[in-house]
């Protein structure tokens, strides 16, 4: 494959859209008797503003201060969906707000709400109005979505903002809370510093860093029980608490194959051709005295986010990062005898303290990574930068939720209004993380890797994340012959943890890719163990000592990914980092052996479902992903486009008429090829607990794909309007035409769980030679709702790839579609 990949300028054709996609068949509510109903919530809003009164009145007695409003749990019944929306005024800068809306484990759905002072009368008359026939319209009770599907209401308590478990709740200790502030637009420097205020006036210690969002604010402070209580007591800004989870990093302390002649014959096998591209590895620092990282990265292309750390890595894991993302494969390139051009230099962003100084677990992470990126760019401001990042925590309960780290990376890599978009590579964080020492639940593998959850941070919807595989199985070590390996070639590395028990309608699919994480043993006597075989080879941190060290698990994979990234944005320096991502994806395929290990029928699209929360899209292949041959076709179309309008509809649709090698593929006849389409776009992120209601999703807009079929491949028109409502406005009967449904290897359910979304479809040449036209459509967001952020004209950029590939080396269809693009420019 030596043909480089087309890009397609300025293709897109825009149409206004409305989307076809209509309600889930009207809202559920329980039945109620409208007056006693009415009475019952009256009843129990009466008696929480009694209590709330007395609590006052005590405070006072003691000379305390308390805040104006008050916070109330509005609960739903058990089964039913509660209307928490309506619950809030937004047409009033001092109206109810909508805190936190979450359900439980009968699931109730309970919301917390802030009532400003002089404004509760406002949600007694809604309920009010729910009981009087009078104020009935079209002959349904007023306000009744909203009381009917309220169960019972009480005041907040504080534990009802605790995010986390509940037996992590502080008590009498003090502990590192991430405290999340309700904001508005203009004001979050003011509520910070009210908040800052009353946190010094209760002995709260509390850190200066601080991370903002859309209406939120997140700070981290240090309080016990009593301290958060009385916090609560003050406050008329709290939104969220959540435990400041502490990060860890992982690597191998493994026996090193030390032999230095190697590293001569190596250097003397390498050039250097710089084309400004640099990975950013987030980590413990690099050392580059190695003589295999010096001419990589320079004292000057080394920052700390600290300004009194040393450079220097001392606890080994971040310059065991670089040697692979140098050089990926290290150990190939030892054995080769060929040439090797290095391409892309490193960066070093120290995110992790050193020995000698505390740890960062009491500031936000999301913090540490923001200024460390901003330092990194300041220092290198000319070159393309790629993030690489092998930290995560520990702590399992996020499961997909967003978290303030990982939404500071979704934020990152958005970009602002100027742009600076960002492709950031997060490992998926390991199984030894979450089981005992001895590693001994691994004998349960890979169920146990099914019930590991992916860590925070790789939740990000922007980012990369990178699970692991395994192909090392064979042992040469004569003590361990009668050991067996955990995974067999091809299988999901014993390391990786997967996304299976996410809320699969909330959270994207995660991980990616996978890339080889290496493997572990069972002994005869039923025990794990790990052995020098299985595990990678990488450079050392202390290359005076030893110059190689063993490495493995997902950091390794994703060391391995950025190496890959890197050599595809220095052939391709147009790309965009959603492009970079994108194309990796795109070239991902499973191993036979990952199908057959977790027995995924390829025709049952729950199945595959199942299988992108644990490998993701697969395997991904260098060269598939940064070149083109005569029977392997890729496009890419880099293009902007504005989801929604004014009023919050969406604004328009995109349609690609693609460039098509028609002859030949009517040439191949019943041939079968594969088209693969994927589409890949960066979301900015709107964190907190609301993210289950219309007006409160986490993603800013999203974005979905669809292709004519061979049925519509003559009536084009029929194709939009499948898509279009707004195409066939005043049509009673909908297109003759549907779309290729079934036919797609994953299917739209499936594929569009996330901001990366790729696909394929095997059809005849003769059924393909016509099926050029794709389209790109919006859906919804909190872009389209909230007028305060002054969004809903935003424009979002997304990257379109496309393939074509058939076994037949007879045909071309890569020259024709070259000769159609050329004639164009």
């Amino acid at each position: 494959m030596n043909k480089p990949i087309l890009f397609l300028n300025n293709i897109a054709q825009s149409e206004s859209f409305t989307t076809t996609q209509g309600g889930g068949g009207g809202t559920k509510l329980p039945p109620r008797d409208r007056i006693a109903h009415a009475k019952y919530l009256n009843k129990r809003f009466d008696e929480a503003r009694t209590k709330l009164v007395e609590l006052r009145q005590n405070r006072q007695a003691q000379a305390l201060p308390s805040r104006n409003g008050c916070y109330l749990k509005i609960s739903g019944q058990a089964g039913y969906e509660l209307i928490a929306n309506s619950l809030e005024n937004r047409r009033s800068k001092k109206g109810i707000r909508l805190i936190t809306v979450s359900k439980n484990d009968v699931d109730e759905t309970q919301a917390i709400i802030y009532i400003p002072s002089g404004e509760e009368l406002k949600l007694s008359r809604k309920i009010s109005e729910y009981s009087n026939p009078e104020k009935d319209k079209n002959e349904q009770p007023k306000n009744r979505n909203l009381v009917a599907s309220i169960e019972d209401i009480n005041l907040a308590l504080l534990e009802n903002l605790w995010q986390d478990p509940i037996e992590d709740f502080p008590t009498e200790t003090k502990v590192w809370c991430e405290l999340w502030l309700r904001t508005e637009e203009g004001k979050a420097d003011e509520i910070v510093r009210a908040t800052h205020e009353i946190c010094q006036n209760i002995s709260i210690e509390i850190n200066q860093e601080r991370l903002d969002f859309p209406e939120r604010s997140v700070i981290v402070i240090r309080a016990n029980q009593e301290q958060l209580q009385e916090l609560f007591a003050q406050s008329d800004n709290l939104a969220e608490l959540r435990l400041a989870k502490e990060p860890v990093s992982f690597w191998s302390s493994m026996p090193n194959y030390e032999q230095k002649n190697a590293v001569d014959d190596l250097l003397e096998r390498v050039s250097y051709d710089d084309k400004g591209v640099s990975i950013c590895i987030l980590d413990s620092g690099i050392n580059n005295g190695h003589r295999l990282l010096q001419n990589s990265c320079s004292d000057n292309e080394r920052e700390t986010y600290h300004p009194e750390w040393t450079p220097t890595d001392q606890q080994g894991h971040g310059t065991q990062m670089a040697g692979i993302s140098v050089f990926g494969d290290l150990q190939n390139a030892i054995e080769s005898r060929e040439p090797i051009i290095i391409s892309h230099r490193l960066f070093s962003g120290k995110i992790l303290p050193p020995k000698n100084f505390p740890d960062n677990n009491n500031i936000l992470y999301g913090d540490i990574t923001n200024q460390t990126v901003s330092k990194c760019e300041i220092k290198i401001p000319d070159r393309n930068l790629q993030y690489c990042l092998a930290v995560t925590t520990s702590y399992e309960t996020d499961y997909g939720r967003p978290s303030s780290w990982s939404a500071e990376i979704d934020k990152l890599a958005f970009g602002d209004e100027n742009g600076n978009q960002r492709l950031f590579l997060v490992s998926a964080g390991n199984t030894s993380n979450l089981i005992s020492e001895s590693k001994i639940e691994l004998l349960d593998y890979p169920t146990v890797n099914c019930k590991s959850p992916i860590q925070n941070p790789a939740q990000s919807w922007n980012a990369l994340t990178i699970g692991a595989f395994t192909e090392k199985t064979r042992i040469s070590d004569p003590d361990y012959q009668e050991y067996i390996p955990l995974a067999q070639y091809g299988e999901l590395s014993p390391h990786s943890t997967t996304s299976l028990n996410w809320d699969t309608k909330r959270w994207p699919n995660k991980p990616d890719i996978i890339l080889e994480g290496g493997n572990l043993l069972k002994s005869p006597d039923n025990n794990i163990d790990s052995c020098d075989d299985l595990s990678i080879l990488t450079t050392s941190s202390k290359p005076i000592v030893k110059q190689f060290e063993l490495f493995d698990a997902t950091s390794a994979a994703t060391a391995e990914a950025s190496w890959i990234a890197a050599q595809i944005q220095c052939l391709l320096p147009s790309a965009w980092p959603e492009t970079i991502r994108a194309l990796m994806v795109h070239s991902a395929e499973w191993t036979p052996q990952l199908t057959e290990q977790f027995q995924i029928d390829l025709k049952k699209k729950g199945n595959i479902g199942n299988l992108l929360r644990i490998a993701g899209y697969g395997v991904p292949d260098l060269e598939k992903a940064s070149s083109c041959a005569t029977n392997y076709l890729t496009l890419i179309a880099q293009e902007s486009i504005q989801p929604f309008n004014k009023d919050g509809s969406t604004n328009e649709m995109h349609f690609h008429e693609l460039p098509w090698p028609r002859e030949a593929l009517y040439e191949l006849g019943e041939q079968l090829v594969t088209l693969k389409i994927t589409l890949s776009y960066f979301i900015e992120p709107s964190p907190g607990e609301l993210q289950t209601q219309n007006r409160y999703t986490y993603s800013s807009h999203g974005l979905r794909f669809d292709l004519n079929s061979p049925e519509e491949a003559g009536n084009i028109d029929s194709f939009k309007k499948r898509l279009n409502k707004e195409a066939r406005e005043g049509e009673k009967d909908k297109p003759e035409y549907g779309g290729i449904g079934e036919r797609w290897k994953i299917g739209p359910t499936y594929r569009s769980k996330g901001t990366v979304q790729s696909d394929s479809i095997s059809l005849s040449g003769f059924e393909l030679a016509d099926c050029n036209n794709m389209a790109v459509y919006p859906v919804g967001g909190w872009w389209k709702t909230r007028k305060s952020e002054k969004c809903m004209e935003k424009e979002c950029r997304y990257s379109l790839v496309v393939s074509l590939y058939t076994d037949s080396t007879e045909v071309d269809i890569y020259t024709p579609v070259e000769t159609i693009i050329s004639i164009k420019v």
